[in-house]
């Protein structure tokens, strides 16, 4: 059985699992009414970040930033 090289970019299951459970606590907090404005929002993503980059510094300069404001 052959071993698939890491890829650079590519989600493991430790941060797709971090990304899921980050996508879920957001739209269950947007669903609930929590997030009703945009700077309760921008809040709540710089959180995330700050949490991401925590775990995953050497995302510090993935250029998947600008979509996840978009």
């Amino acid at each position: 059985m052959a071993i698939a090289a890491r890829q650079p970019g590519r989600l493991d299951d430790m941060s797709s699992r971090f990304v899921s459970e980050t996508y879920e606590d957001f739209v269950e907090r947007l669903d609930a009414g929590e997030l009703d404005s945009e700077e309760k929002k921008q809040i709540l993503l710089d959180i995330y970040l700050e949490q991401l980059l925590e775990q995953y510094p050497q995302w510090e300069n993935s250029k998947a930033w600008s979509v996840a404001g978009a």
